[in-house]
């Protein structure tokens, strides 16, 4: 249930944190993108972060500590979504 405001808003803005959406498929961006059309409505607004691909070096230093936690992490992550069904 979303919480309900005090008075309506004039306008709806629809906030998307990080660069997740170049993990979805193009047909999943396409359905959340509608969904958050549906969710701004008429004259509402899309605030979302997008990201430049970079390399897989690049993305494990940035994500992979010395102790090897947050890559163990990343890892498991990525081995949950792909077995989903």
């Amino acid at each position: 249930m979303r919480p309900q405001p005090a008075r309506m808003p004039l306008r709806n803005l629809v906030y998307f944190p990080g660069s997740t959406i170049g993990n979805f498929t193009k047909p999943e961006a396409r359905d959340l993108l509608g969904v958050m059309h549906t969710e701004a409505g008429a004259g509402g607004a899309l605030l979302i972060g997008v990201d430049l691909r970079k390399e897989r070096a690049v993305l494990e230093r940035a994500y992979d500590d010395e102790a090897g936690v947050l890559g163990a992490v990343a890892r498991s992550l990525r081995r949950r979504s792909s077995a989903a069904p």
